[in-house]
């Protein structure tokens, strides 16, 4: 079931049209591609500000300052997803799904959250895969967009008790979980907390909790 809230999350609709002729050679198959849907998160961001405010509480100590705006795309952020969309388009023209140049606007269709993190990440996706071509980048106007937000509007909200119950049953034991990944987390704790200081986040047991965004929204 898909969660309720997509805050953040991007998701970049890439349509591929495939030429008849990209098949010749596989006639036999039992197959045909016809088109690559791809769903993707945003790139390298820091926190944002509310992230932020709790990570400080839970560790005891300022949080690092970046270059850019809590929650927005960094400039690493931007280059590595540039990285990504070479390779991919590199990977599907190999493939005989795309062809050599700029793709039609009827071939490929960009989708993104409207969050600038989003917008940015799908602007550094395209930007890869077709440098100089001026792909599209498709979003809705405003902080809300119901294939994304879809806490934000009734037709599109969904059960929150059912939700809570199926990440629930997803995560498992919780204890278990975090029994198996001490190790990690010690090094974790080491990176984060001041020595022969509190750090909360690390002894608070793991729990899963409803946001409390429903209840802003219900």
């Amino acid at each position: 079931m898909m969660p309720a809230r997509h805050q953040g999350l991007l998701r970049l609709f890439i349509a591929c049209a495939l030429p008849l002729l990209a098949l010749q050679s596989a006639a036999a198959a039992d197959w045909q591609l016809e088109k690559v849907v791809e769903l993707s998160r945003h790139g390298i961001r820091p926190p944002t500000a509310g992230n932020r405010e709790a990570i400080e509480a839970a560790t005891g100590r300022p949080w690092t300052e970046w270059t850019t705006h809590d929650g927005e795309l960094t400039g690493h952020g931007y280059a590595a997803v540039v990285n990504k969309g070479r390779a991919e388009g590199q990977h599907y023209r190999q493939l005989g799904l795309l062809q050599a140049g700029c793709p039609t606007a009827e071939s490929i269709y960009v989708r993104a959250s409207p969050l600038q993190r989003t917008r940015a990440t799908a602007q550094a996706l395209v930007d890869g895969a077709f440098p100089g071509c001026g792909v599209a980048i498709h979003y809705v106007s405003g902080d809300a967009d119901p294939l994304f937000q879809t806490d934000k509007f009734a037709a599109t909200q969904t059960d929150p008790a059912r939700q809570l119950a199926a990440v629930k049953e997803k995560a498992g034991d919780l204890a278990q979980r975090r029994q198996a990944l001490a190790p990690t987390i010690q090094l974790l704790k080491q990176a984060v907390c001041q020595a022969d200081k509190p750090c909360p986040i690390f002894d608070t047991p793991w729990q899963v909790e409803q946001s409390k965004k429903w209840e802003d929204h219900h």
